[in-house]
């Protein structure tokens, strides 16, 4: 079976999203080591945890 254009045009930009999202969650959290935060700073605890909350 062929795939249509537009069909391999939405895969292409669906992965291509996916890594700039992985690129850019890497970038903000990849050297931060959230349970350490947690661990050493408990009194932070809550805000952290309302941060990540959705």
């Amino acid at each position: 079976m062929r795939r249509s254009k537009r069909f391999n045009l939405v895969v292409v930009a669906t992965i291509l999203a996916l890594c700039i999202a992985g690129i850019l969650f890497y970038a903000e959290y990849g050297t931060k080591s959230l349970v350490d935060e947690l661990v050493t700073n408990p009194d932070k605890f809550e805000e952290v945890v309302d941060s990540i909350a959705v």
